[in-house]
């Protein structure tokens, strides 16, 4: 017997049009009885549009739908994605899923102590391997969506979160969390580093009084945001890296002796 096609493996071929992406996926995630709610299509328009999205939508409200969706646009134009997350059974447990989804060829896992398949175009990691390559060598990342994006604001691992945001400026990101609270300094940072005003669509939910969250992101690095440049060519004055000092925790100063490396 002749094992079944994961089924988004050829959905759409390589070199596709973004039209031609989004209608293939919104019929496949139809006729598994999801057909995409309002935010989801409005944020998959922009990831397929390349816009930085921050999606804030409540626990259960289809995030991940979302991701597979940035998966799938980055295959279909050859390109690399990162999916990444806080720990390593999160990052384990999304490689199996985006496995049956896009077949094993197609996605590989990076954590502290696994390293399967890593020159797949699909790589799952958690934040701070991609935080590292990031640094390292900018990290072949066309798309990149970072899990449990509240600890942004964790202050002993924040910064592996805030990383790829500085050092890969032309990556197109989906940030997701049930969590956030108000988005605005994240978006003014994006669009300071990227030029491309970053969409939010969890606008409508908000209106509608579902529980967005209340933990919120304070944003104990607004001056890292200012940095520029990528990781071969980073400008870090004093300023900045005080202000990256000022986020706390000791993974901290691990990163920012690497900055100050490769002023």
């Amino acid at each position: 017997m002749t094992a079944a096609s994961p089924p988004l493996a050829g959905l759409v071929p390589v070199g596709a049009d973004p039209d031609e992406v989004y209608a293939a996926f919104a019929a496949w995630a139809t006729g598994r009885g999801l057909p995409p709610y309002p935010h989801q299509d409005e944020a998959l328009v922009a990831l397929l549009a390349g816009e930085n999205v921050v999606l804030s939508t409540p626990t259960g409200s289809g995030k991940s739908l979302v991701a597979v969706g940035a998966h799938l646009a980055a295959l279909a134009g050859d390109r690399v994605s990162f999916y990444s997350a806080p720990i390593k059974a999160l990052v384990s447990e999304k490689f199996f899923e985006l496995c049956e989804l896009f077949g094993a060829s197609e996605v590989g896992m990076l954590t502290g102590d696994a390293s399967v398949n890593p020159d797949a175009p699909v790589i799952c990691c958690t934040a701070e391997i991609l935080a590292n390559m990031a640094l390292r060598d900018g990290a072949s990342a066309d798309y990149v969506v970072m899990d449990e994006f509240h600890y942004y604001a964790d202050r002993e691992r924040g910064v592996a979160w805030q990383v790829p945001l500085l050092c890969l400026p032309n990556t197109t990101f989906l940030l997701m969390s049930a969590t956030l609270g108000d988005v605005t300094n994240i978006a003014e940072g994006l669009t300071e580093k990227t030029g491309r005003l970053p969409v939010n669509p969890s606008g409508g939910l908000k209106a509608k009084g579902h529980p967005i969250g209340a933990t919120g992101v304070s944003m104990h690095a607004v001056t890292a945001m200012q940095l520029t440049g990528t990781a071969g060519d980073m400008q870090i004055d004093n300023a900045s890296l005080g202000g990256i000092f000022n986020m706390g925790g000791t993974a901290v100063a691990n990163y920012v002796s690497i900055l100050e490396r490769i002023k």
